[in-house]
């Protein structure tokens, strides 16, 4: 007679593994888009990073919500048919939860979560990791080079689009001709960087405060960093306070260093 482990603890390991991946591509993501010498017009390893670190977070959250509500958690032929239309998938898990975290009285979450929702750059960024996130983005080169036509503007232009109305926003659009251009595009980055973390500690608060299960299942898989985030994230006037413990993990941004103060939570 062999001695299996609980489906539980089976199901437990396997979630902080997958938990582990996503939060893993998404800091080194975001850790790449705030280099100086970052260029946008080549962004394979951000992009790839941030667009599956976004998906995988999304669909674990959409199955934990499932299985919260007494549903299986999504099999595999259900997830494949979500894809990786992370609008969609936003759409699937946002919402319900930002109206469950009201009626549960959780108003500090959803506060985070409506926050979310009314970031300038969130739906610019959104869309620039859906639309590398689909084949036709990811390999639209390559498309191309089979003698297909494409329509559909690169992913790189959203990104553009996105940055050059942060740029804007921040007064740096002329600083971008000057010789501390690369400077203000840090700056900028180092702003859209936060409307992404902003996302991310969102979920991160869904999880903790029980809305997809006991409170202590973010503790048990590894959601957040031991480390406090020393000093990281700048205050601006469109943003929730945000805790100084990293959201997910693990992620250090340098560039965001001593740029503003954090709040517990």
């Amino acid at each position: 007679m062999t001695n299996e482990p609980h489906p539980d603890i089976v199901f437990g390991l396997h979630l902080v593994n997958e938990i582990t991946t996503a939060t893993q591509l998404l800091a080194v993501g975001l850790n790449q888009i705030i280099e100086p010498n970052w260029y946008a017009s080549e962004p394979a390893t951000s992009f790839t990073c941030m667009a599956s670190g976004v998906e995988r977070i999304l669909k674990l959250t959409f199955g934990l919500s499932a299985s919260h509500q007494g549903q299986p958690f999504p099999s595999a032929k259900q997830l494949q048919k979500l894809g990786h239309d992370l609008i969609a998938l936003e759409g699937f898990v946002h919402p319900p939860l930002t109206a469950k975290a009201r009626a549960l009285g959780k108003g500090y979450v959803a506060d985070l979560l409506a926050d979310v929702g009314t970031d300038p750059y969130w739906p610019g960024l959104l869309a620039t990791l859906d639309s590398w996130a689909s084949a036709s983005g990811r390999y639209r080169d390559l498309t191309i080079l089979t003698g297909e036509k494409t329509h559909q503007d690169p992913p790189t232009a959203l990104w553009d689009a996105t940055e050059r109305a942060c740029l804007q926003d921040l007064g740096l659009w002329a600083a971008i001709v000057g010789p501390d251009n690369r400077a203000a595009l840090v700056q900028a980055r180092t702003r859209l960087a936060l409307s992404i973390l902003k996302w991310w500690h969102a979920i991160f608060r869904v999880w903790t405060h029980g809305l997809l299960g006991p409170a202590r299942l973010a503790r048990d898989c590894a959601l957040t960093c031991r480390k406090p985030l020393p000093r990281a994230v700048p205050r601006c006037a469109s943003q929730a306070p945000v805790d100084e413990r990293i959201p997910l993990r693990p992620l250090l941004l340098p560039a965001l260093r001593d740029q503003g103060g954090a709040s517990r939570r």
